[in-house]
C-alpha cells in the first residue's frame, strides 16, 4: 500500500505548515488589531517586500542620519566628554539645571539614540537576508494576516498600547522639564527637531521589536502545525515525520539566522542603555535635594527607564518563546513518532 505524502511539493518550506490548517475566524477585534499594526508597520516600511516599502524606509533613514548628526553635534561641540554644563549655560541661566550628573545623562541619551538607529537600519537589512530564506520573516504582512493566532495578537496589541502610553507620557513630561521650557530662541528649532527625530527613531526601534514578535509567534504556529500534521495523518512512516521535523528546523533556523545580527546588536546597545539608565537614576535620586529636582524630571526619567527596559527585555521574551514553543512541540512529536 502506498503511504500518503505528508508534504506535497511547494515552493517555500514554510508554506507546508499551512496545509490543512483550519481557516482563522476573523472578528472585529482581530481586524482592528491587524489594521493598527498594518498602519504602524507600513509607516516604517516594515510591512513586506512590496516596492512602496522603500519610500518610508528611505524617509526614516534620512531621519536617522539627521538624528545622528544632531546627537554628534551635542556630544562633540556642546558637550565635550559628555559634559553638557557649558552647553546648558547657553540655554538657561538657572544654576540648578547644570547638574553634576549631566555627563551620565548625556551618555545615556547618546547610547539609546545610537541603539535606535542601529536597530532600525540593521533590521531593514534583515528583510533582504530573509527574502532569500525559507523564513517566517519573508512577509510580516502575510504572517499577520494568516499565521499569528488570536491570543498572541491580543497580547502584542496590549504591549503596543502600553508602549504607546509610555511614549506619549515620555514626550509630555519632556516638555514639562524646566530646562526644556527655558531654551532660548536660537536653539529652539535645533532642539525641537533633533528631539523629535530621536522620538521617531525610537518609535521605529519599538516597531522592529514588534515585527520580531510577529515572527516569533508565527514560529510557534508553525510548530503547532507540524505537530498537527504528524498527529492527523492516518498512515505515516518515520521518514514522513523526520521530513516534517527537518522542515520545521529549516524555518526556525533561517528565521533565527536572519535576525541574529539585529538581535545581538539591539540587545547589546539597549542593554548598555539600561545599565547607564540605572546609574543615572541613582545619581538623580541622590542629588534631588541639592538641585531641587522637580516631579516632571522624575516622571521623565522613570518613563525613559521603562522604555529602554522594554526595548531590552521584549526581544528576549520573544526569543525565549521560540525556544519554548519548538521544544514543547518537538517533545510531543517524539511521542507520536512510530517506532
Amino acid at each position: 500500500m502506498e503511504t500518503e505524502q505528508l508534504i506535497p511539493p511547494l515552493q517555500q518550506t514554510y508554506l507546508y505548515f499551512r496545509l490543512t490548517r483550519e481557516p482563522r475566524n476573523a472578528t472585529r477585534l482581530t481586524e482592528f488589531i491587524l489594521t493598527v499594526f498594518k498602519i504602524s508597520f507600513c509607516s516604517l516600511g516594515l510591512w513586506g517586500h512590496q516596492s512602496w516599502n522603500y519610500i518610508p524606509r528611505i524617509l526614516f533613514m534620512v531621519v536617522c542620519v539627521y538624528q545622528v548628526v544632531y546627537q554628534l553635534h551635542i556630544d562633540f561641540t556642546g558637550c565635550p566628554n559628555f559634559d553638557c554644563r557649558r552647553f546648558m549655560q547657553n540655554l538657561t541661566d538657572n544654576d540648578t539645571l547644570r547638574k553634576d550628573d549631566v555627563a551620565t545623562g548625556n551618555a545615556l541619551f547618546s547610547i539609546v539614540s545610537l541603539a535606535a538607529v542601529i536597530s532600525y537600519l540593521i533590521f531593514i537589512g534583515c528583510f533582504f537576508v530573509a527574502r532569500r530564506k525559507d523564513s517566517a520573516l519573508v512577509s510580516p504582512s502575510e504572517s499577520m494576516m494568516v499565521d499569528i493566532n488570536k491570543t498572541d495578537a491580543i497580547l502584542l496589541f496590549l504591549a503596543f498600547v502600553f508602549v504607546i502610553a509610555t511614549f506619549m507620557g515620555l514626550g509630555a513630561s519632556f516638555y514639562k522639564i524646566p530646562a526644556t521650557n527655558q531654551i532660548r530662541d536660537p536653539f529652539t528649532i535645533a532642539v525641537v527637531t533633533g528631539t523629535g527625530a530621536q522620538f521617531l527613531v525610537h518609535w521605529a526601534s519599538i516597531n522592529t521589536c514588534h515585527v520580531f514578535a510577529v515572527s516569533s509567534s508565527t514560529i510557534g504556529t508553525f510548530a503547532q502545525d507540524a505537530l498537527r500534521r504528524i498527529q492527523d495523518v492516518q498512515i505515516k512512516t518515520l521518514d514522513d515525520v523526520i521530513r516534517i521535523h527537518e522542515d520545521l528546523c529549516t524555518v526556525v533556523f533561517n528565521t533565527v539566522s536572519a535576525y541574529s545580527v539585529w538581535f545581538v546588536l539591539h540587545w547589546f546597545t539597549y542593554g548598555a542603555g539600561v545599565v547607564v539608565a540605572v546609574i543615572y537614576t541613582e545619581e538623580e535620586v541622590i542629588s534631588r535635594t541639592k538641585y531641587h529636582t522637580q516631579m516632571p524630571e522624575f516622571v521623565f526619567l522613570g518613563l525613559l527607564f521603562v522604555s529602554v527596559l522594554y526595548l531590552f527585555v521584549f526581544p528576549c521574551v520573544c526569543a525565549a518563546r521560540i525556544t519554548s514553543n519548538c521544544a514543547g512541540k518537538i517533545t510531543d512529536a517524539k511521542n507520536n513518532t512510530p517506532h
